[in-house]
């Protein structure tokens, strides 16, 4: 049955009409009856022609003023026909209101002075509308075709606060026919200030351009969980978001969104595949959010070149931290498959392998995943040095313990004997390694994986100082020693714990048995095993280099063992030779202790040293370069007290030519004792009387 624009009412219920401009009838709203649209002569179809044309030719602006001669030509033709036609007003605030808005970007002056017209002709409308009662506007925005025409009104009605209107123009737009890139967004900004996400969804598939960077922050902030919202992002992502502008928004998303976390995994998984990465913050966050397998998707696609150096640390410091062993394995593949440089930190290693939410046999299977993922040797030695040194054998094992108490539980609380059966293998997985030997079991693994074993220094310390472990120690021991080879640093320390040792007896006996049964001492009491060193009890000594190795290793740059003033004196020997950069590094670089400058006059005694040749330091208060032989940089730059300085001195003036010679202090040719004298550099107290009783302040 066909209608005309003028009949409004169903025949058959008299409800209400709606017009579908897709199937180009109207619609009952209650019985569903349609009805074809038929236009019928009314005596507006030449001023409604018009009015469509002006109206289509404001929508047609695009944002710019270019073709306003055009739009003010075909309003004329309006004017001229019928003024007063709803259709003719509607035209003219449509075109008001776009020129207002276009100069408000760039002569606000001059959209001021405009205004009085779009509030003029909106006037002339009224409020209220009702398609029965209006029927020439409803009329004429039933003739409306133009997706992006209807928008634009839609948008100029919304601007009024007039919903019946932009919602009347609303139910004919159809997304597909949508070109304009300022229809559209009046569009999309009217559906999420209405919470209209269906209309949103259908919206973003329109062809028209639109302002994806501000959409897309939007859509991640106001969107609700739901299904759309992963393949609107997509949808976003496709149209150009900038990638910078997407990588913000999706971090902050992911930081502070209660979307699930599934919706969150989508939404990432879309933007990585668009080659757009959030920060490893905040993806570091979701996989503490995601389960196991959430965590393996968000991995299994990732392209390559989307994620920076400190986002890749950050993935596999959460990676290391929460996830399950193979989890972590298939991540930091997927990572390394990309291309990314997987730089696994000592730290983060270290609390992977104090997790108490693993079993020991998880930590090391997950320790190898993590050497096979490039874990470096010296990162290796550094977890080694901090478990061994500063996690008791009872914190290594609560996971463990608690897992096989759990297990108990569990099989106490089981009635049927076949369901028992069932769950055993997995008591026995839990339990399947001795609380007592959780600590001992990660050493050795660790060790396993050290290419020179583990530090000897490191172990002296722990041999000769620590008791975190109790009386656990010798079995923590006996777990690595294999590893050490002979390392006379090593066989010092076994001399020395027999005489002064920290543990109580029992624990220091059953040390000394592990001690004799690695071979590192021939038997208890009796003499140490290794050319070089003599009989307990009767004087055991280290090399005569032992101290020079020390002092390499403990001074050198980033050194990764400190300096142990007592593991030093431990190994002043007769004989010793220390060359000269090393006792320098010594006099300067180490903290002033008891006997510090009688190991240093020791050292003279075996160094070939030229006490005349010059050296540098920074002297106090202005931190400028000496140039000086020794001792005359030491007067000027010691931090030792009264008493090494004293001695220091004692040992350095014999062995100097000559007190007041020829310096260079901050570049400029000086005599010492004038440099003393002119108060450039503070004369440390500990060297000061020194300094007075040679004449140096005269």
């Amino acid at each position: 049955m066909a209608i005309s624009f003028k009949q409004r009412v169903c025949e058959t219920c008299g409800g209400d009409l709606v017009l579908d401009q897709a199937r180009c009838c109207y619609i009952c709203m209650y019985c569903g009856n349609t009805y074809e649209r038929s236009e019928s002569y009314d005596g507006n179809l030449s001023v409604r022609n018009a009015a469509l044309q002006a109206l289509n030719s404001v929508a047609s602006l695009g944002g710019s003023l270019d073709k306003w001669d055009t739009v003010e030509d075909n309003l004329n033709d309006c004017l001229k026909i019928d003024p007063s036609y709803a259709g003719t007003v509607v035209a003219q605030l449509a075109a008001a209101f776009t020129r207002v808005r276009v100069l408000g970007r760039t002569d606000p002056n001059a959209a001021k002075a405009e205004l009085s017209k779009v509030s003029g002709a909106y006037a002339k409308l009224g409020k209220g509308f009702d398609p029965s009662t209006h029927g020439d506007e409803a009329d004429f925005y039933d003739a409306i075709e133009s997706a992006d025409a209807r928008t634009l009104l839609a948008g100029v009605f919304t601007a009024f606060h007039d919903d019946a209107r932009a919602s009347y123009l609303e139910n004919g737009i159809h997304s597909s026919d949508l070109h304009s890139s300022e229809a559209a967004m009046m569009l999309i900004t009217r559906a999420f200030e209405q919470k209209d996400w269906d209309k949103l969804d259908d919206t973003l598939t329109s062809p028209a351009v639109i302002d994806a960077n501000a959409v897309f922050a939007r859509l991640l902030t106001e969107y609700p969980d739901r299904e759309g919202k992963a393949q609107d992002a997509e949808l976003l992502l496709g149209k150009g978001v900038d990638a910078q502008a997407a990588r913000e928004a999706a971090s902050a998303y992911l930081r502070s969104s209660d979307d699930a976390p599934d919706t969150k995994v989508a939404v990432l998984q879309r933007c990585t595949a668009h080659g757009v990465a959030p920060t490893g913050e905040a993806m570091a966050k979701l996989l503490g959010e995601a389960g196991p397998k959430s965590c393996s998707t968000i991995f299994e696609k990732l392209p390559g070149g989307v994620l920076t150096d400190d986002d890749v640390a950050q993935l596999t410091r959460a990676l290391q931290a929460n996830e399950p062993v193979d989890v972590m394995g298939t991540c930091l593949a997927a990572l390394a498959a990309a291309g990314y440089f997987v730089d696994l930190r000592a730290d983060d290693a270290l609390a992977f392998m104090e997790r108490a939410d693993l079993s020991v046999a998880d930590r090391v299977s997950g320790w190898k995943t993590l050497c096979d993922a490039g874990l470096e040797p010296r990162r290796r030695q550094s977890v080694f040095d901090d478990i061994l040194l500063k996690l008791p054998a009872a914190d290594a094992a609560k996971g463990v313990a608690d897992a096989a108490k759990d297990a108990a539980q569990e099989s106490s609380d089981t009635a049927d004997s076949a369901a028992a059966q069932e769950s055993a293998p997995a008591q026995e997985s839990s339990a399947a390694v001795d609380p007592a030997a959780a600590k001992p079991t990660l050493l050795a693994a660790i060790a396993a994986t050290l290419p020179d074993g583990p530090s000897p220094f490191t172990v002296r310390t722990y041999l000769g100082e620590s008791t975190i472990d109790g009386t656990a120690k010798p079995q923590v021991l006996a777990s690595f020693l294999g590893t050490l080879g002979s390392a006379p640093v090593i066989r010092t320390a076994a001399s020395d714990y027999e005489h002064t040792h920290p543990d109580d007896s029992d624990t220091a006996l059953a040390v000394l048995r592990v001690l004799a049964e690695a071979g590192i001492i021939d038997s208890i009491g009796g003499s140490m095993g290794s050319a070089g060193f003599q009989a307990v009890g009767s004087g055991v000594q280290a090399s005569p280099h032992a101290l020079d190795e020390y002092l390499t290793l403990t001074l050198k740059p980033n050194a990764s063992e400190p300096f142990n003033p007592t593991t030093a004196q431990g190994l002043v020997v007769p004989g010793l030779q220390v060359s000269p950069g090393n006792a320098m590094s010594f006099l300067f670089a180490t903290p002033d202790f008891p006997g510090k400058g009688d190991m240093f006059a020791h050292m003279l005694h075996g160094t070939v040293l030229d006490a005349d040749a010059p050296v540098q330091v920074y002297t106090q208060p202005t931190g400028a370069l000496l140039i000086a032989p020794l001792l005359q940089c030491y007067l000027l730059a010691s931090t030792d007290g009264p008493d090494t300085a004293q001695s220091v001195i004692a040992a350095l003036q014999p062995v100097t030519s000559q007190l007041n010679c020829d310096v260079t202090f901050a570049g400029t040719p000086t005599r010492f004792r004038k440099l003393v004298r002119s108060g450039q550099v503070t004369v440390p107290q500990s060297t000061a009387a020194f300094c007075e009783g040679i004449g140096m302040f005269q």
